[in-house]
């Protein structure tokens, strides 16, 4: 067996009521040849306390980012990664007892390792499935184009950071890392940095990570404040970063698109939850005006991109136009 080590990285802020859950998953490892980043992100709860008593039972180091936002705390992280692989661990999910062996005994020579996860909501639900799986099955891809975060490869969806492993060395030498601007997409915008350099990945079906399912995210939040819309605004860097590294002639720039348009439809929303009405749909307009503009210079592809651009005009109804000024956000 050719054992090497891995950092499980975990970023967190106030989530101290899940920790208990993780670091048990952590410390009932069948492999113990792994380190543990914690990097705390302000929390104003216990976690810090929390987390200081498994210091004699891993390998853990416990850090503390002061710049508020989780692509902040990710590069704190990242600089700290000593092993040859890095993953991330959201801090409110867990892990099957066999993650960390199956790490170090699948990755071998690839640039990238996937596998499946599922989703809960209670931890009862998936008591049997963190035990169950011993052998792996393991598929190496040798890719001949470049895989983006909003695509899939052998069905393992692209777009998440924690069912990934990262090669320490690329980073190191290509200079990547979260954009510090950017802390809402900054996982993905990180992904398709790294998929870059990626020439093989291994991957494999069977689900070794739990994702909890949650209402906490943003765009759940009953008070839309200007942090909260600069956040969303934030992605849109990604998004300029893709528009100019894709070929609007390519089947790829037209999944990225509809990826784009779900990112803008967001921002959009929240505008008009704020009561913004006005500068929503401006922004709105400009963003198709400038999509339909783009495609229409475009020479190839142009059945399909007529019928795009006829279901952009046509997108109202998804983004969800408002015309009448609505109560304003409180």
């Amino acid at each position: 067996m050719n054992k090497i080590d891995v950092t499980l990285c975990i970023v967190n802020y106030n989530k101290s009521q899940y920790l208990p859950h993780l670091f048990e998953t952590l410390c009932s490892q069948t492999d113990s040849d792994f380190q543990v980043l914690f990097v705390d992100n302000n929390s104003t709860d216990n976690s810090i306390e929390i987390v200081s008593k498994y210091k004699n039972k891993l390998n853990l180091t416990l850090l503390i980012e002061k710049r508020q936002g989780v692509q902040f705390a990710r590069n704190t992280a990242l600089k700290h990664v000593k092993t040859d692989y890095f993953t991330f661990v959201d801090a409110d999910d867990v892990i099957a007892k066999h993650y960390v062996s199956f790490i170090n005994n699948s990755i071998g020579n690839a640039d990238l390792l996937m596998f499946a996860f599922n989703t809960f909501k209670q931890l009862g639900d998936i008591k049997n499935d963190l035990n169950d799986v011993q052998s792996f099955e393991i598929k190496k891809i040798v890719l001949k184009n470049r895989i983006y975060s909003f695509q899939s490869l052998d069905g393992i969806e692209m777009t998440y950071l924690w069912n990934k492993v990262f090669k320490k060395s690329i980073c190191d030498t290509f200079n990547i890392s979260f954009d510090k601007d950017v802390s809402i997409g900054e996982d993905c915008f990180f992904i398709d940095k790294y998929m870059e350099h990626v020439s093989i990945v291994s991957t494999c079906q069977q689900a070794l990570y739990f994702y909890r399912k949650s209402e906490e995210s943003l765009m759940n939040c009953t008070k839309i404040t200007d942090e909260v819309i600069d956040r969303f605004l934030s992605e849109t860097k990604r998004c300029k970063y893709m528009n100019e590294l894709l070929d609007i002639s390519s089947k790829e720039y037209l999944e990225w698109l509809t990826h784009e348009i779900w990112i803008y439809r967001n921002i959009y929303q929240l505008l008009i939850r704020k009561g913004e009405i006005e500068t929503a749909n401006t922004f709105l307009n400009d963003y198709l005006f400038s999509v339909e503009q783009k495609l229409k210079k475009n020479k190839v592809y142009s059945f399909l991109r007529l019928k795009l651009i006829i279901k952009l005009i046509g997108k109202k109804k998804y983004f969800g136009i408002v015309s009448k000024t609505p109560q304003k956000n409180r």
